[in-house]
Parts: C-alpha cells; sequence; structure tokens
C-alpha cells in the first residue's frame, strides 16, 4: 500500500520596492508686512502643531534675535519674542534650539580680566513664549589674551599669536539632550593647535546639566585637534579628531566621550593616506552607529597633474560606538563624465568641496557635497553597511555673483528618496548633461525670473528634474536657502526654512523686499 505524500512547494518571490519620484506641487502663500525688516535664520522646530524660527534684524551696529511662533496650519503669527540685546557688547547671542517641548537659548557673557573669559547661559522658553528659567549657567571657559612677541633688537612683533573660541551645538536624535561644546585653538601664523575644550550636555526633560567634562587633550598619549561635536541618543558627546599615530603620521578618528567617566574611545578613520589628504569629513548619527562620509584629494596627482579621474573621490565608512567597531571602508574615484561636468582644469585651481548634509531615509545615506564657487553639487548614496553604491555631480548653475554660493538648496530626505530644491536659470531647466551647460551664461545678481527646480535622486542613481515655481511674479519670490548669511563665528550660520509636516509635506518660505510667506510643497 502505497501512502499518500502532501508535498508542499515554497514559492519564493522577491518584492522589489518602487521608488516613486512623485509630482511636486507648490501653493504659494499670501504676504505680510514685516514691521521689524527681519531676516529669517533657521527653523528651530516643530511640535506638529505649530513651528518657531530664529530672526534677526540690524540695529545700528548690532543684530538683535528673536523668536516667532506660528501656525502649521494657516501659518498665523502666535507671538514674537526678543531674545538677545544688541547694545549689550559683553553678551553674544550663540545659537537656539527646540528641546523636549522647550525653546533654549545659549548665549555668552564676556569678561575680561587678565584672561578673556565667557561664561555659558542657557534661557528656557515655553512653547507659549514665557520665560521658564531666566538664565542657567552651563560652563565658564577662560581664553589666554593676545600674546605678542619682542626680536632680539627689542621691536615689538605685531602678529605672534590668537586664541580662536568656537562653538558647536547640537541636539540628539531622540530630542532629550543638547551639547554646548566650547573650542579653543590656539592659532600662530605658522600652525593652530588644539589648546582645550569644555563640554556640557544639557537634559531639556530635567532642564539639568546632564554632564560637564574637560575634553582630555590626549588619545593613545598622542596630542589631538578635535571638531564637529554631536550627541548620541545617551547623551554622550561623538566629535572628529586628528592626532600624530606611531609612525608620525596625521590620523583622523571618531571619538565618543563617556559622559560619565570622561574617557575617550576612538576609532581610526581608515582612509589610505598614501598621497591622499581629507578635503572635508563628516557623519550623522543613527541609534548606536554613526555614518561617516568624505571626500578626498590626491595631493602626488595633482601635483604632478596626472589622471584626473583618481584625484578626487568619496570615502565612506560605519562606526558603532556601543561595540567600538568600524565597518569595512568603502571608497570610488570621480568618473571622466563627473570630472568634465566639475569644469577641469577650473576645480583644479583651489577650489575645494565641503559636505553640505548626510540624510538617511529607509536604509539609504545620501551625502550632498557642494563644490565652492561653481555651485556644482556632488552626491553619492551608501547603505548602512557603508558600501557606495553610486556616485553623480548635478549641474546647479545657477550662482550669484560676489561670493560662495554657500547652501544655496534645500535637502530633503523622505521615503528613500533625496529631493534638492534649488533655483535654476529658465534656459537651464531641462538640462542634466555637460555638454549642455554653460557656467558663464548663468551669472545672475538677483532672483527674479529664475526657476525653482525640485530634483529628485532614487537609490538607483536615476534623477528626476521639474519645475514647481517660477519666480516671474513681481510680488512673490522663492528663494533656495539664506536671504543673508552669517559668515561670522559670532552668529549661527541659518538652516534653511524648511518645515517638515507630519502628512509629508513642507512649509517653505517666500520674500519680497520687507514681506514675507509661507507656502506648502507636497509630492504626489
Amino acid at each position: 500500500m502505497i501512502k499518500k505524500q502532501t508535498v508542499l512547494i515554497f514559492t519564493f518571490v522577491t518584492i522589489l520596492k518602487i521608488f516613486s519620484f512623485g509630482q511636486a506641487t507648490l501653493q504659494p502663500g499670501i504676504l505680510k508686512d514685516d514691521p521689524r525688516e527681519s531676516v529669517p535664520e533657521k527653523m528651530v522646530g516643530q511640535d506638529g502643531n505649530y513651528f518657531y524660527l530664529l530672526k534677526s534684524n540690524t540695529e545700528g551696529k548690532g543684530i538683535s534675535f528673536f523668536i516667532e511662533k506660528y501656525s502649521c496650519q494657516n501659518y498665523g503669527l502666535q507671538y514674537s519674542k526678543a531674545i538677545s540685546n544688541s547694545e549689550n557688547t559683553e553678551d553674544r547671542f550663540i545659537d537656539a534650539v527646540f528641546l523636549s517641548g522647550k525653546i533654549m537659548v545659549f548665549r555668552s557673557h564676556f569678561e575680561k580680566n587678565e584672561q578673556e573669559v565667557y561664561t555659558v547661559y542657557v534661557q528656557v522658553i515655553s512653547e507659549e513664549g514665557e520665560i521658564l528659567i531666566e538664565q542657567k549657567q552651563l560652563m565658564k571657559i577662560s581664553v589666554p589674551k593676545i600674546k605678542t612677541g619682542l626680536d632680539v633688537a627689542g621691536v615689538e612683533v605685531k602678529e605672534f599669536m590668537r586664541y580662536d573660541l568656537r562653538y558647536d551645538i547640537s541636539v540628539s536624535e531622540n530630542g532629550q539632550y543638547a551639547l554646548v561644546a566650547a573650542i579653543v585653538n590656539e592659532m600662530t601664523t605658522t600652525a593652530t593647535r588644539f589648546k582645550k575644550c569644555l563640554v556640557s550636555v544639557l537634559d531639556g526633560e530635567k532642564v539639568s546639566v546632564f554632564s560637564e567634562n574637560i575634553l582630555p587633550d590626549h588619545f593613545k598619549n598622542f596630542e589631538i585637534a578635535p571638531w564637529n561635536f554631536k550627541l548620541d541618543s545617551k547623551g554622550n558627546p561623538l566629535f572628529l579628531f586628528n592626532y600624530l599615530n606611531d609612525q608620525k603620521k596625521r590620523q583622523t578618528a571618531i571619538g565618543i566621550l563617556n559622559a560619565k567617566s570622561n574617557i575617550i574611545n576612538g576609532m581610526d578613520v581608515q582612509l589610505d593616506r598614501e598621497g591622499n589628504a581629507l578635503e572635508d569629513i563628516d557623519y550623522i548619527i543613527r541609534g548606536d552607529e554613526a555614518y561617516c562620509s568624505a571626500i578626498y584629494k590626491n595631493r602626488v596627482r595633482e601635483k604632478d597633474n596626472m589622471d584626473l579621474t583618481a584625484l578626487f573621490g568619496v570615502f565612506s565608512q560605519v562606526f558603532n560606538f556601543a561595540s567600538l567597531k568600524s565597518g569595512k571602508p568603502d571608497s570610488l574615484h570621480f568618473s571622466p563624465e563627473i570630472i568634465h561636468l566639475l569644469q577641469p582644469p577650473n576645480h583644479l585651481k583651489g577650489r575645494g568641496y565641503k559636505i553640505c548634509s548626510i540624510n538617511v531615509t529607509e536604509g539609504n545615506i545620501y551625502t550632498v557635497i557642494e563644490q565652492f564657487n561653481d555651485a556644482a553639487l556632488v552626491v553619492f548614496n551608501m547603505n548602512t553597511k557603508g558600501k557606495i553604491s553610486w556616485l553623480k555631480a548635478i549641474p546647479k548653475l545657477f550662482a550669484v555673483t560676489s561670493y560662495v554660493d554657500k547652501d544655496f538648496f534645500h535637502v530633503i530626505a523622505q521615503n528613500g528618496l533625496l529631493r534638492l530644491i534649488y533655483c535654476e536659470h529658465p534656459s537651464n531647466t531641462e538640462k542634466l548633461t555637460q555638454g549642455e551647460l554653460s557656467m558663464n551664461k548663468y551669472r545672475f545678481t538677483n532672483y527674479r525670473k529664475s526657476n525653482v527646480i525640485s530634483l529628485t535622486a532614487n537609490p538607483s542613481g536615476n534623477l528626476n528634474k521639474e519645475v514647481i515655481f517660477k519666480n516671474d511674479n513681481t510680488n512673490l519670490i522663492f528663494i533656495d536657502g539664506k536671504t543673508n548669511l552669517l559668515y561670522t563665528n559670532s552668529f549661527p550660520v541659518c538652516n534653511n526654512i524648511i518645515v517638515p509636516l507630519s502628512d509629508g509635506s513642507f512649509i517653505v518660505y517666500f520674500t519680497n523686499n520687507h514681506q514675507y510667506a509661507f507656502g506648502r510643497l507636497s509630492y504626489k
């Protein structure tokens, strides 16, 4: 007797997610008068119902800052609150962030005695504009006075040494902690040397100092030079630093400072240093991992005018700071097409690159890099293991004259896609290939009659370009980024005014002389 057998047949189906570009819609708002003639500096934060803007205006020789609260539904102004006094030269505004449902305003107070002493305070403002804490001290840092020297003839040397103080402000991914790092560097005519750094972490829920540390100035018995401080979700500061290793060669590493023990653990950025030098490097924290992106330049090939496709390249590596293990690094040289698009040999003549943003969405990490002066963008994609899948140049050739076109674009990462919002000359609207472009043709002194472009990249590297607004309306202008820039260390450089909403749309900012309006950008 033959037994019946049940045969199970398994069918394996691979489901590929389709990333639709979507069609962009930009709805302008109604212009309103601004009696203060203010400038938007950054979007401080939003809670779903309201968003908060940091704005400034010039009063005589000083600059005043204030916070404004708007409705996400009808863009109505709820309140406008001054947060700094431009007449007090001893107080300096640093930045403002949205933390645990409160607005935290950071400023420093300057006193000059035997040394220059800076005391950093935080002012806490509720969502309704009520001052909860007038000032709470976070740290006090002293900076030696500027030194001068005497030569053998007893003549005073005018420039011998100076000290540079700068601040890093960062908010943790979970929105609970804020970091203030005060970094002092000693600068001479020949070198810059790290002197000291104070790091203070603020707990936004308790409005208390979570930790305050002096950063150790050595790692593995080697002196360090730190920069670019950020926070993990536990309140531990991360930062980049350089040090001289056993072979007396400069090594770049990513460090994590235990907020409680003040102990540094570091992991080396494993870029092959043979002839390569970092142009810029940055990272973004998600969970227990830091996704690191860099752009490098080969000095040997530059000097010998050799293979241009190997002259520049991008680099990626993933670091797990919970296990203190680093992933396998990856790199990719610029292709001949990218080199041609970036218009050689112009890009060899002192024109560097800067990482503008690293963006994470649905397992894709997009890095946006800007080429100085030419306003071209370089974008590359990597996965969560740090593997680079593609590298492309974006022919964004609309540039204003007289200064670098720094950050004059918006970056949006959502639904696995990267979107770049920027202005472009109408003649260049549909062009994506290098043979169709002419840099000198598209220089402007203003934005009128330019087109607002939405350029979308998907995980496969496909690009879609569309016009979403035309700046031909005499009463309304969409400006891609900042209307005015503060280039000094004394004030924050603003983020683009774009407010993400829970429904996937965005509030954007329009302006015209001393009037402003809000509009809504959506993709369907």
